[in-house]
């Protein structure tokens, strides 16, 4: 669900070396907006800004910020977005540039989208079937499990007791929160990828 992932605007992730099994893994970094993507989003569903469509889908809409902001957004926009959030021609600098035979942006992930390492892994044939394996168990140990919601219980336990929090807004994000979860482990539950149809 997170559109600032390793090929979000942020390109938020590390890729640390192991000496021993002269192996790169791939750590990722900046969770805080995990959960403001789309919750009905597939295995294969690239994550946008405004919200999710399918891998090779065009990027449709105008360029321009929903009204309000896209959640998570800092106050002001993200660092050097122009006011009313309509990306320059050209894109912002060190945006990539487009993959596809007309060089469009939206091919790359979206607005500030596009990384070519995780593009040619989900590409590549070889390694779907090592992707959706990890992808069903990560569904089964977080969703199926309910340990998403029980952590969320108990995070938002803790947050309650704090003499500084605002109950009502905690509340508030906690029922959104959950509301995601519930949705998302419904709307897994019967993707081809998790019941393992595809």
């Amino acid at each position: 669900m997170n559109f600032d992932d390793m090929a979000g605007p942020g390109k938020n992730y590390y890729l640390w070396y192991s000496l021993d099994t002269k192996r790169f893994t791939v750590v990722t970094a900046d969770l805080n907006l995990t959960f403001n993507g789309s919750a009905t989003a597939g295995p294969y569903d690239n994550m946008t800004m405004g919200g999710s469509r399918a891998a090779g889908q065009q990027a449709g809409g105008d360029g321009q910020m929903p009204e309000g902001g896209f959640p998570g957004m800092p106050e002001g926009g993200f660092p050097g977005m122009p006011e009313g959030g309509q990306m320059p021609e050209g894109g912002f600098p060190g945006m990539p540039e487009g993959n596809d035979d007309e060089g469009d942006r939206g091919q790359r992930g979206g607005m500030f989208g596009g990384n070519a390492l995780k593009e040619r892994f989900l590409a590549a044939e070889a390694f779907h079937e090592v992707y959706e394996k990890a992808y069903r168990e990560l569904y089964q140990e977080l969703f199926a499990s309910g340990a998403a919601t029980r952590s969320l219980t108990a995070i938002s336990g803790v947050l309650g007791t704090l003499d500084s929090a605002d109950r009502a807004t905690v509340d508030s994000e906690v029922a959104t929160l959950r509301t995601s979860i519930e949705t998302r482990t419904k709307s897994l539950a019967t993707n081809e990828v998790i019941t393992g149809k595809a």
